[in-house]
């Protein structure tokens, strides 16, 4: 560690050892290769792609390095940096740190999707932050993911046809019967996520399932007598 700052106050770039140290047993050797790598960032080939792994590394100062560093890039992607960590246990310390480099990311990402330019992130915190901030019909003509999928169905004031749609897709993903992808939907929704709150989502989803055939509801009874019995919802 020592020597990587020697070799940073000199402006001497030695990739191999910050790759070396940023991959140490010795947490804050990690956590110090990081506040190095911000200050290569422009210098090293995969930077940013570095910290979006540092940001799920088990020691919190790691991922608050991480973190201090998205804030100088500006690429819109930066900001999965800031959302792999919250997936991880937090302090006051990491909590502030990501407030401010979301303050930092906000005009690139937002500008991206004012432009109507898809975000390419790598990890589902990403995806699901960014579908989640675009417009429902620039989010229908996005090509088909899981992720855009999930979105669909969650998503408030979708035709129904969208909606059987990203089932059908869904299904095909996962090599499961649309009905059982739709009651899985239904479990997502009622399972207390934020978004579980839009009753009217879970009401449309519950009108699709009602509305396959009878032959194909008895095959699933166990299933749907779970969610009637045990939902945390009153609609569902």
């Amino acid at each position: 560690t020592e020597a990587l700052w020697v070799h940073q106050w000199h402006n001497v770039v030695d990739a191999g050892l910050l790759e070396k140290v940023l991959k140490a047993s010795d947490s804050h050797a990690r956590a110090a290769a990081a506040r190095v790598l911000c200050h290569w960032r422009d210098r090293v080939p995969g930077a940013l792609a570095t910290f979006k792994a540092l940001a799920a590394d088990p020691y919190p100062r790691v991922r608050l390095e991480a973190v201090r560093a998205a804030s100088f890039f500006t690429e819109p992607d930066a900001l999965e940096v800031v959302l792999i960590s919250a997936e991880h246990p937090s302090d006051v310390y990491l909590d502030y740190t990501r407030g401010e480099t979301m303050k930092a990311l906000e005009p690139y990402w937002k500008k991206a999707i004012a432009e109507g330019r898809q975000v390419r992130f790598t990890s589902e915190a990403g995806e699901r932050f960014f579908l989640g901030r675009v417009g429902t019909e620039e989010l229908l003509r996005l090509p088909k993911s899981r992720a855009v999928d999930l979105e669909i169905l969650s998503r408030k004031g979708v035709r129904d046809e969208a909606r059987r749609e990203a089932l059908a897709d869904l299904a095909r993903r996962d090599g499961k019967v649309g009905l059982l992808e739709l009651i899985d939907a239904v479990k997502a929704l009622d399972s207390g996520d934020k978004r579980a709150a839009e009753e009217g989502v879970v009401f449309d989803l519950v009108r699709l399932l009602s509305s396959r055939p009878a032959a194909e509801l008895a095959a699933a009874r166990a299933d749907i007598e779970t969610l009637v019995t045990s939902s945390r919802l009153p609609v569902t």
